[in-house]
């Protein structure tokens, strides 16, 4: 069967922005909605800036240089592929930019939660806390990989003896439960190989080493009490991506022993604090709104 050129380039573009697409979906934009509506939403739009720059171009380009310069097909789609690549980058690199300018142009201070979504995260905090009792309780199991299907856990396992981290994304609730907001939680499970646990629960409660063991992420830590396996800390974190997050933060961490080589630590944030530069070299904190005050739970879980 023999295809028209120019009905052949636009198919082979349209596949190529649908390879692109699987490919974002899977990995750039794994932390979003993944429901239908949300997905063909997300679709329509990479459609509409990647499609009409490379499918509208390409054919245009490819028609210009075979019907007026009497290029071959090959070469001119060719060439048209180059130029629409470049066509990309250039409005992309500028979509970017004024959208950074137009983000820099505005104050940019930390979000006001709405009720709703202030009420959504308490609930999820609360289901999150009571799947923790449960495995520490053994009716769940321990580790998350333990939860995984069989075939999943073993390949994970494998990971981890190799030295990587598996990272996985949990869900506990219906993100549609969030209005106007995301809540991202994710679990990350690593294996020390031949380290005792207390020895991994020492080194976790030198918080006053912090700045030196985790810098530059961490900047300061201090121990500001601590009464057996309950501790209250301060951390200054420190992130720098496309703008520069300085925070203040205190916790309360509570280590929660589950037998002699399992332990749960759980962290609670009582204080986040957005730090702003002065101008005269001083760090000075923003005000902390009343939804500044975030209650967030963080388990641990070992295993020797």
């Amino acid at each position: 069967m023999k295809i028209h050129y120019l009905l052949a380039t636009a198919v082979a573009v349209e596949v190529t922005i649908l390879h692109n697409f699987a490919w974002h979906a899977r990995w750039t934009w794994m932390d979003r909605s993944a429901t239908l509506g949300a997905t063909l939403s997300r679709f329509t739009w990479f459609n509409l800036t990647n499609g009409v720059i490379s499918i509208v171009a390409n054919t245009l380009i490819t028609l210009a240089l075979v019907e007026n310069w009497h290029v071959h097909y090959m070469l001119a789609n060719t060439i048209s592929v180059a130029a629409c690549a470049v066509a990309n980058f250039l409005v992309s690199g500028s979509f970017i930019f004024v959208t950074l300018l137009m983000t820099l142009g505005t104050s940019i201070e930390a979000a006001e939660l709405r009720p709703q979504a202030a009420q959504a995260f308490d609930r999820y905090a609360r289901l999150a806390e009571s799947r923790m009792d449960r495995e520490k309780r053994g009716e769940l199991p321990f580790l998350s990989i333990d939860a995984l299907p069989e075939g999943e856990r073993r390949e994970a396992e494998a990971r981890l003896q190799r030295g990587e981290i598996v990272i996985r994304r949990q869900q506990i609730a219906d993100e549609g439960q969030f209005p106007d907001a995301l809540c991202h939680h994710w679990i990350g499970t690593v294996l020390v190989p031949r380290a005792p646990i207390g020895r991994i629960i020492r080194v976790m409660q030198r918080y006053d080493q912090y700045a030196e063991i985790y810098s530059p992420a961490i900047r300061r830590a201090k121990t500001l009490a601590h009464d057996g396996n309950s501790f209250r800390v301060y951390l200054q974190l420190f992130q720098k991506k496309v703008l520069t997050a300085l925070l203040n933060t205190e916790s309360v961490v509570n280590y929660v022993p589950v037998s002699s080589s399992r332990m749960q630590v759980r962290s609670v944030s009582t204080r986040i604090a957005e730090l702003q530069d002065s101008g005269d070299g001083e760090e000075r904190e923003k005000p902390v709104g009343p939804r500044q005050r975030l209650s967030v739970a963080l388990q641990q879980l070992l295993r020797p």
